[in-house]
């Protein structure tokens, strides 16, 4: 990349040091200026492609992954040319070689920009791969579980058969009782030996149901099993999880969006959502799907803190997060916002949502407009 941008450079500065060369008769003031010149036109040049987020990135995290063939060639060819440009008089012959060396350049950002692409791809993969992973792990643990508590349940429906009669024979003694002090004793110890028995009964079915609480299909299959991972972490956090589907999203990744990013946007949000709301005494995470102004929506509601003012000034800009202790990162954010871009869909954060349960709620809209909307005042 530094005996490329080297190159454009010289073609860049060429008008500016033809100029000066005309009006500066002493040779080492005109070679020095001239490199002055050629030196800051080629740092301009490197400095502001490594602003350019996705290549900064890269390159701040380059290993030995990078590995390619057509690259390796393009390294040696250029070193090839530069070298023979540096031995050559200024014919048709180095403008050749410039062409191809910038040729050649054009073609290396390409071939980075499709590694960094396929990187990405790899990530979302692997990430989906540890979810259904998880997920069938879990329904493994579910399955167990329910076989116990089917047993249990057997127990409690055989004990029940025998012992509503009792409860009805011991209901008629009472009844029969001359003495209103010796009723009251009987049905103050019937009264004890039901509430231990409801209580008993009522703690059972309720594990029961939150175990195997089924969740509303979206009409995609793959955020069906992104929601049920979400919904298996907050239950071993401790977390109410909940998912509402108004409209079926079946047909949202037919143009608008690719179902892997879409993915990607429920887990990093939702797994947000599980870190504030885990923090904090009510833990409630609610998803819901609909539409809003005819464009397809899906929010997520949580129950925990509001956003730190340096995360949102800084949302979308870079990976912030006021949450290390507890596993934040800033990536799900920052990458969220980078899928966002590529679909120009709105982000809305809102921060004043009249809710009991519910602090904050952030939606995607695919409205195509790009927006970011903070509502917190």
């Amino acid at each position: 990349m530094g005996f490329i941008s080297y190159v454009v450079s010289i073609w860049l500065s060429f008008p500016i040091s033809y100029i000066l060369y005309n009006l500066i008769q002493n040779v080492k003031i005109k070679d020095t200026i001239y490199i002055i010149i050629l030196g800051t036109i080629q740092f301009l040049l490197l400095f502001f492609f490594f602003r350019i987020k996705r290549f900064k990135n890269l390159f701040s995290t380059i290993n030995v992954e990078f590995t390619h063939n057509i690259g390796v060639f393009i390294s040696l060819i250029t070193l090839t040319l530069i070298s023979l440009i540096h031995y050559t008089d200024i014919n048709i012959n180095v403008i050749l070689m410039s062409l191809l060396l910038i040729m050649f350049g054009i073609l290396l950002v390409a071939l980075i920009k499709n590694y960094i692409s396929n990187k990405y791809i790899r990530e979302v993969n692997k990430r989906n791969i540890e979810i259904l992973e998880t997920t069938v792990s879990n329904q493994n643990q579910i399955i167990s579980k329910l076989s116990s508590d089917n047993s249990k349940l057997s127990k409690i429906i055989h004990r029940d058969n025998k012992m509503i009669p009792a409860m009805e024979l011991a209901v008629e003694e009472i009844l029969k009782c001359e003495s209103t002090d010796e009723q009251k004793e009987k049905a103050k110890n019937l009264l004890g030996m039901l509430k231990s028995m409801s209580s008993e009964r009522t703690g059972i079915i309720t594990e029961y149901e939150n175990s195997n609480k089924l969740l509303p299909k979206t009409g995609i299959a793959s955020v069906d099993a992104s929601l049920k991972y979400l919904s298996l972490r907050a239950k071993n956090e401790d977390i109410e999880f909940d998912v509402s589907v108004i409209t079926d999203f079946g047909e949202i990744t037919d143009g608008i969006i690719s179902e892997t990013d879409l993915n990607t946007l429920i887990l990093d949000l939702g797994e947000n959502a599980a870190i504030a709301a885990a923090r904090k005494e009510v833990r409630s995470i609610l998803i819901t799907f609909g539409m809003e102004n005819e464009h397809y929506c899906f929010s997520v509601f949580d129950s925990g803190d509001k956003f730190d003012s340096e995360v949102i000034k800084n949302i979308g800009r870079k990976k912030i997060t006021t949450r290390k202790e507890s596993g934040g990162s800033g990536i799900g954010l920052y990458t969220a916002f980078e899928i966002l871009k590529r679909y120009k869909a709105s982000f809305i954060l809102d921060e004043t949502i009249d809710n009991d349960i519910f602090v904050k709620k952030i939606s995607i809209l695919f409205d195509g407009c790009e927006r970011c909307v903070i509502r917190n005042e």
